[in-house]
């Protein structure tokens, strides 16, 4: 949604210029908690496993993900595991209030159920 609104807001708009955005969801949540979630929804229990970046990579590469695609994502892992705020710029962008964790996996159960 955000990058769409991005997309559609016109060049004249001074919220593009100059500026990078974190689409964060109205509260950080730790791993844990979001495989807790994501066992309610599924109606089983989902462990979170902390894995080293090079575990995450050789699993990765276990399933055929291209390694620059890795690459890319070991970025984000670490992001995730080290960086845990909130940022107002979801509902800046988009004049909408970000889902809550819960909230996106009640709306898509079924591809956890």
């Amino acid at each position: 949604k955000m990058g769409a609104a991005l997309l559609l807001l016109p060049d004249t708009d001074t919220r593009t210029r100059h500026s990078s955005y974190k689409a964060t969801g109205p509260a950080a949540v730790a791993l844990p908690a979001v495989a807790g979630y994501i066992g309610d929804v599924a109606g089983k229990p989902v462990e979170y496993k902390n894995l080293t970046l090079d575990e995450e990579g050789a699993m990765m590469r276990q399933f055929g993900i291209p390694e620059e695609v890795c690459a890319a994502l070991r970025v984000i892992f670490e992001t995730c595991r080290t960086q845990s705020y909130v940022t107002g710029d979801f509902e800046y962008v988009t004049g909408a209030k970000g889902e809550t964790v819960q909230e996106f996996l009640a709306r898509n159960k079924a591809v956890f159920a």
